[in-house]
Order: C-alpha cells, then structure tokens, then sequence
C-alpha cells in the first residue's frame, strides 16, 4: 500500500465482480437487432460492453454495467446480505460481490452526527524513510535515539521500554534471537506484522476477526513492490526471529496483506508515525465524495491516567479515530470514507486506487468526471485502467 505521507488513508478490501442486464435482457421484446444493437468495446475499460451503447454514456455503476459472471447466477452477483458483524453506530454491515463488507445507515444520520468512535486493533510504527529512527511504543520520530535495555530497539526511555505493547510482544523475542535494530523501513512494517501474529495466542477474538479481512493475496503476487516486501517479512519472522515453527507463510501472508491495504497512516495530525488497524472503520466503502468526515485523536484514560505515566492521554494506546457524517445520510445509504487524497485530479485518483487497493473506483464523482473528460480517458487507458 503506497502511503501519503501528510494525509490519514487507509483501504477497505473490494472486489470487481459485478452483475449487470445481458443484451439479450435489454432487447427482449425487439424481434429484430439492428447494427447499433451489436455489443461493442467499451472505451473505458476495454472490455465488452453489456450494453448496447458502445460507449457506456447511460453506466451508472461500471460494475453492474459490464459484466463478469455467469448468466445463470446473475442475480446472486447483486444480492446484498445481511452480515453477522455487529456495528457500534447506527450502521449495518452487508456484503455483495461488488464492494465487499460495505456499511449503511440504519436509519437517518444528521450532519456532524457521531457514527462510530474506536481504537486501533493494532498498532506498529511506520512512516517515510527520512522520519527513522522510531520509538517502537509511542511511534515518534526520536532521531539519536534511546534503546531498549533488552533488545537493543530504540524507545523513547522508561516508560516506553516497559510499556506492554513493546514489552509483551516482541522485545523478549528481538533479545533472544539477536534481531538487530531496525535500518530500513520494511523491519518497522515487520513489527506490527509480528505484533498481530501474537495476537493468535494472546487476543483471540481479535485474530479472529483478522482472518475475515481480505488479503488480495493474488493481487499483490503480481505486483513486484508487494512480493517482494512480503518476502523480507517472511524472511524477517520465520528466520531472523527463528518462528518459522510458530507462523506458516500463509499466516504472514495474509497478515501482511490485511496491513498493507487496510491500515490507516496517523502523520502529522498527532505527531506519531503509526500504522493503524481498525475493526469497524474498515468496512466503510471509499468514494471521492465522502458522505463523512475522520479525525485522529487521543482519548482519555482516566483510570490509567492516575496510575502510570506510561498510559497517560497523549500516549499511542489511546489513539482513536472518529467518524462523523459530512452531511445528512439518509436511512439505507452507504455509509462511505476516503481511502486516498481526494483533492487529486481523477486519473491520478484512480490510479492510486488500482495501485494500492486493487479496485477501479465507481463512485459517481469518478463517473461524472469520467464522462467529462471522456477523450483525455481514451487517451491515458494503457496507462490508468485495469480491467
């Protein structure tokens, strides 16, 4: 996932099957097809047209619009089902075969309204490679930095030395097995890969609930950059850190898939460089319109706030990211978030979310835009689009 190094992003997992009327549903009650009734290619995405307009200017969801599937399970491709995930707002998560897990609003949801408040299932430190070293536990460019007594990886000091989220998960490991501190980002990626592994025997319900993300690992086979980032992981867990009796490859691949398209980066917002794992958040589809908006923020412990410094407020373990509607969303609407910077011209947009997230954007922005500037598309399609 190719992070933007002053903006929050993160990717939901979606997948491309999409359902849509045959020609011959279109033109049922015609006795006789004319030359315009002829499916063509459709300039957009190169593939047949479903359609009989040649250039798909009536598409309204290139998805439904072209399709992928076998006629006989049509109806199957568009079925929207009710999942069996509960949602803390006013949301219910359904899936289909177009977006994925998506959420919709249970019922009518006012601008500025709270939709769902929540803390992290993981979290490592990450950021752009002139930003190193980071401390393990608060995520923050510390430069010369302290080490840790035991492993040798740099920490802020104390407090962050002996805080569980470094000292219950890979310090002991680091210690034993001589793991050197890190020198390029991709050990930092290994980190929060070891982190959410480790949750396999000490948090259950979480690992869990990252064995229902999808890893794309198809996806990122073809692609160079991922394959090989997932190899050093590989190589980093199973033999610098000597697990290769303890996690499968398959484990490490899926976790590290589920990381790189479904984190969000926290930057300049808190003055940390953390990768973040949501539960919730991350079943919320992307559009380059947003109907809500996010913000970063620390919550207050005030149980663990009297008791040690090492959980006061500004602290990592309480980083939260809370949503908000932009503006009304109405009963049965999907309930959608940027995974990118949408302030990018479309091509650049588009690219970005083939690249990083494996999915060609539909959303009706992309569609307007797209038929605006229907010959500048012709033009780039080699380049942008990925059918």
């Amino acid at each position: 996932m190719s992070s933007e190094s002053e903006e929050l992003s993160t990717e939901i997992s979606s997948s491309s099957l999409c359902s849509s009327l045959s020609t011959d549903d279109m033109l049922h009650d015609d006795v006789t097809k004319t030359e315009t009734d002829v499916v063509t290619v459709c300039f957009l995405c190169q593939d047949q047209a479903s359609l009989p307009d040649p250039d798909c200017k009536i598409c309204h969801n290139i998805r439904a619009y072209h399709s992928k599937k076998n006629e006989r399970k049509r109806d199957e491709w568009a079925e929207d089902v009710v999942q069996d995930i509960a949602f803390p707002g006013p949301g219910i998560v359904k899936r289909n075969h177009i977006y994925g897990n998506y959420v919709v609003a249970s019922r009518t949801i006012e601008a500025g309204e709270l939709i769902v408040l929540e803390r992290p299932i993981s979290i490592g430190p990450y950021s752009p490679p002139d930003m190193l070293p980071l401390c393990l536990t608060c995520c923050k460019d510390i430069g010369l930095s302290s080490k840790c007594s035991k492993c040798r990886w740099p920490v802020c000091g104390q407090e962050c030395e002996e805080s569980p989220l470094h000292a219950s998960n890979e310090c002991e490991i680091f210690s034993k097995n001589n793991v050197r501190p890190p020198n390029v980002l991709r050990e930092y990626f290994s980190v929060e890969t070891l982190r959410v592994l480790l949750l396999r025997d000490t948090n259950f319900d979480a690992w869990k609930r990252v064995l229902e993300f999808v890893p794309h690992s198809q996806d990122r086979e073809n692609d160079l950059l991922a394959k090989a980032c997932t190899e050093f992981i590989n190589d980093f867990i199973q033999n610098r850190c000597n697990l290769a009796d303890q996690f499968s490859l398959q484990e490490i691949d899926h976790v590290v898939g589920v990381l790189s398209i479904n984190t969000f980066w926290a930057f300049k917002e808190l003055n940390r460089y953390a990768s973040c794992l949501f539960d919730k958040i991350t079943l919320f589809a992307h559009d380059c319109d947003p109907n809500t908006e996010r913000e970063l923020l620390f919550l207050e412990d005030e149980k663990n706030h009297e008791k040690s410094s090492s959980c006061k407020s500004d602290h990592v373990s309480n980083i939260a990211l809370r949503v908000k509607a932009a503006r009304t969303i109405e009963e049965g609407e999907m309930i959608t978030i940027r995974y990118i910077d949408v302030a990018k011209p479309l091509l650049e947009r588009r690219r970005e979310l083939r690249e990083t997230f494996y999915f060609d954007c539909t959303c009706s922005r992309c569609l307007k835009e797209i038929s605006d500037n229907q010959n500048e598309i012709e033009s780039k399609l080699a380049e942008t689009f990925v059918c």
